[in-house]
């Protein structure tokens, strides 16, 4: 009875250690227009379903508010450490999502937004950790994200 408690509890820590490994990776950066916008992008796998997390965070780092949804129009590109670009289909956890533009943005205000990715080949991309860099394209503008250090 020992060993099977033993053994069981080694399988809990390992996969617990496992989803620690892969449980988040965060890119950052401002607008290539305008710096007083600035994004990051948090990939995690979510080991039940082996599904993607994206939650995207833009930020008014301005004095003025801001205007619009940084969401709308999503584009999300992640470039891999060998030099590949991947486009980053996203979908919404819950469907299609009415009303949710943003009217403004005030200076220091950050609106949230996390959705979803099923694609084998972005889960082994960002489990690995072979992620060079992200390209964010939105309403808002360009964001070319690096890794948060």
């Amino acid at each position: 009875m020992k060993k099977i408690s033993m053994a069981a509890l080694i399988l809990f820590l390992a996969a617990n250690i496992c989803y620690v490994c892969a449980s988040e990776y965060t890119f950052s950066g401002y607008g290539a227009a305008d710096e007083s916008r600035m994004c990051t992008v948090s990939f995690s796998v979510d080991e039940l379903s082996s599904e993607v997390v994206v939650t995207f965070r833009f930020m008014n780092t301005g004095n003025t508010p801001v205007k619009g949804d940084p969401f709308s129009s999503l584009k999300v590109e992640i470039v891999s450490t060998d030099g590949k670009t991947h486009a980053v289909t996203c979908y919404s956890g819950e469907g299609a999502s009415e009303g949710d533009s943003v009217q403004a943005i005030k200076p220091g205000d950050a609106v949230e937004k996390v959705l979803f990715n099923n694609d084998p080949a972005i889960q082994t991309i960002i489990v690995s950790k072979r992620i060079d860099h992200v390209i964010f394209y939105s309403d808002m503008g360009k964001f070319v994200l690096r890794q948060r250090q």
